[in-house]
């Protein structure tokens, strides 16, 4: 097998078995050139670059470079390509790559330009040297390749790369073989491994640039370590705040589709409507977005939470005016029964039938409302806690919650928790105020901080109608009925199907009823029935005091304390039914009422429902550990349990 030395041009001659297709690597004996061998059909040189001792694994691994003949060259040095170029052993043409899978041509390397330029100033006129042939002398030869030398007038100037000088070679006899070498450590620095991934650079002092990149590198590292601190403190300091800002960025998740976002805007639009029918349509669309998206909507989810909160309030106010109607009825009854205690006679019995039958009827309705209030709430909290459930941060779950929770009637200090939660993420948002108003409100001292929140909701979302009827309640607790009446028209005329608003609406526009001629000595204010109620309770004259309580009623027909009175009255005339209405409407009122809590234990106790008795009075010791009451409460419990 005949072989030349790719660098120096002598030939040898090898024995065909002594060339594997794995290859041999041999050393030229005249220029110390190594190289390897492999059985091919034809034969193929390429350089060999040894490694440095101690080095691991396979990281760093060759460039190549194919020539125009398809001859691939290896190379690790940037500066053995920049001398290739130079002694024309590469040319513009040849292609250059690391893995092998991508090529590039050396001449579209800008910073490569500089090198072919000597090699064009050296021999005008000619184009950049071919690739070198084989020659078919077999004579060797010793003489390498003149170094190129740039011209006396470059027309821009152009570095000149420098090379470790060579030793002179003495003139050397080429044995028959070549020498097949012990591979030997090399000594040059070697790039680092990724250099391939950046531009090619003429300045041969490659350790030097690299610690520059590094200093830049800095400049960078800095500020976007300064960003990641700022973010991770923003997390750490408000959750809620930070992920409602990526929610709102990510957008929705895939599972939700096109359709089911439409179906739900328009459950949206429904709710605001806030009449009966539009409530039953709400939840139509509402939950067929939610199964659209098979359970994956956090946000349609809250809402529909929302919107059945919403429907068992609604019961609740119905329940509460029946209460009044049937407390009314009761007063009528009473009054046509005999003083003294006996049995009515026939035709005050005829009387007193009509009533009763009527009492029955709205009892009826009562408890048809009673119940629908309470499938309403457990159907709320089953979409409330599946919502927090597929995203505990997001924000519609918690402003449903804490509407749920005012509807429930539990204490302001359950509530004040996820109420302070929710605030701190969207603080003005409309719904959010509605509840916040809707809190005040249960508070007849609190009316203006009612009024202020459900007016700001109103003026960020004008069809939040729900907003503006509790706002129209308010207004006329204020003796603002003027004010109430603007809005009730608004909710009328946006939504004619509003049956509350009509109501109201109907109650305001008709004429006053005359006056009734003052009894002398009887009260005509709100304190002074209530003052003498009390007196005549004092007296025990039960009846007189029922009659007070009720004169006081009209005029403040859900002070908690007046139906408090009215309940302990029922309480000693025998009446538990009517004397629990009474307690609890006014719990529903003023839930932290201790008068009211010791009244409905007490009347428990009495009929002989000892776990609901026990249950009120454990209510008060959790609301009055030192109330006045509270000896008679733990005292009552002991003897019950």
């Amino acid at each position: 097998m005949d072989v030349r030395c790719e660098r120096c041009g002598t030939e040898y001659e090898l024995k065909d078995n002594h060339v594997t297709e794995e290859g041999v690597t041999v050393k030229c004996s005249t220029c110390g050139h190594l190289f390897k061998i492999r059985k091919k059909s034809f034969v193929l040189t390429e350089p060999v670059i040894l490694e440095k001792k101690g080095a691991e694994g396979t990281g760093d691994r060759n460039w190549m470079v194919r020539k125009a003949d398809g001859t691939v060259l290896s190379f690790k040095e940037l500066t053995t390509l920049q001398k290739w170029i130079v002694e024309r052993k590469v040319s513009r043409d040849d292609e250059i790559s690391k893995s092998g899978e991508t090529w590039k041509q050396l001449g579209g390397i800008a910073e490569l330009a500089s090198f072919f330029l000597v090699v064009d100033a050296a021999t005008p006129g000619a184009p950049a040297a071919a690739p070198m042939t084989a020659a078919p002398a077999r004579t060797p030869t010793t003489q390498p390749l003149p170094a190129a030398t740039p011209p006396s007038q470059p027309q821009s100037p152009v570095p000149t790369p420098a090379y470790p000088p060579q030793p002179a070679q003495p003139a050397v006899t080429p044995p028959s073989q070549p020498v097949i070498p012990t591979v030997a450590p090399s000594t040059q620095p070697s790039e680092p491994d990724s250099w391939g991934t950046q531009e090619f650079a003429g300045d041969d002092d490659v350790v030097k640039k690299w610690k520059k990149r590094g200093r830049r590198k800095w400049f960078l590292i800095v500020p976007l370590l300064a960003i990641v601190a700022g973010v991770c403190g923003w997390y750490l300091v408000s959750t809620e705040s930070f992920m409602s800002v990526v929610h709102s960025i990510a957008g929705k998740p895939e599972a939700i589709t096109e359709a089911a976002v439409a179906q739900y805007k328009t459950g949206q639009a429904h709710f605001l409507k806030d009449s009966k029918g539009e409530l039953e349509l709400a939840i139509r669309d509402i939950n067929a977005a939610v199964a659209a998206t098979g359970g994956k909507y956090p946000e349609a989810m809250a809402v529909l939470g929302e919107v059945h909160v919403t429907r068992a309030a609604k019961h609740d106010l119905w329940i509460n005016a029946l209460d009044q109607k049937i407390a009314a009825l009761d007063l009528q009854i009473e009054a046509l029964k005999p003083k003294d205690g006996s049995e009515p006679r026939k035709e005050v019995l005829e009387k007193i039938a009509p009533l009763h039958n009527q009492k029955v009827g709205i009892q009826k309705e009562r408890n048809v409302r009673v119940d629908a209030a309470r499938k309403d709430l457990d159907a709320a909290k089953r979409y409330i806690d599946a919502a927090q459930e597929a995203d505990p941060l997001a924000f519609a779950p918690q402003r449903a919650r804490v509407d749920y929770l005012r509807v429930l009637k539990v204490g302001r200090d359950q509530i004040e928790r996820p109420l302070k939660k929710a605030q701190t993420v969207k603080p003005n948002d409309p719904g959010l105020l509605y509840v916040e108003g809707a809190l005040y409100a249960d508070d007849k001292t609190s009316l203006d901080l009612a009024a202020g929140k459900l007016t700001k909701a109103i003026e960020l979302t004008p069809e939040l109608l729900r907003a503006r009827y509790l706002l129209a309640e308010v207004l006329i607790e204020q003796k603002r009925p003027d004010d109430a009446k603007i809005h009730l028209q608004h909710i009328v005329q946006a939504s004619p199907a509003h049956e509350l608003a009509r109501d109201l609406l109907a109650t305001l526009e008709k004429p006053p009823e005359p006056e009734k001629p003052k009894v002398p000595g009887q009260p005509d204010t709100f304190e002074g029935w209530m003052k003498l109620a009390q007196t005549l309770q004092d007296q025990e004259r039960t009846k007189k005091a029922l009659e007070a309580y009720a004169a006081a009623l009209e005029l403040k027909p859900d002070d908690p304390k007046a139906l408090t009175g009215r309940g302990f009255c029922f309480f000693d005339l025998g009446q538990l039914r009517n004397a629990v209405k009474s307690f609890r409407q006014a719990l529903r009122k003023k839930p932290r009422h201790g008068n009211a809590i010791i009244g409905l234990a007490e009347v428990h106790k009495d009929r002989g429902d000892t776990d609901n008795a026990i249950e009120s009075y454990q209510r008060y010791l959790e609301t009055f550990p030192n109330g006045p009451e509270a000896a008679l409460a733990e005292r009552n419990i002991k003897e019950l349990q």
